[in-house]
């Protein structure tokens, strides 16, 4: 088996996760707190997209390091 990430299976996945929140959206009809609870569903869902050690590398390499941003951490 490949440690290669499947790159294209990634994008696929955090597509569907905004695409998820979108629909949250539709859904919720202004109901803020269901909408916040359905987005809030869907982004913790990236650290089973994008396994941490995977995450950490690509923040590594591109995130901004001018110390005006801090990074969100997984909970």
């Amino acid at each position: 088996m490949s440690d290669t990430p499947n790159w294209r299976k990634i994008a696929f996945e955090l597509y569907r996760a905004l695409d998820d929140i979108d629909t949250a959206s539709d859904i919720a009809k202004g109901d803020d707190k269901f909408y916040r609870a359905r987005v809030r569903y869907h982004h913790k869902k990236r650290f089973e997209i994008l396994p941490t050690p995977l995450s950490d590398e690509l923040y590594d390499e591109f995130y901004p390091s001018d110390g005006l941003m801090e990074r969100n951490s997984a909970p």
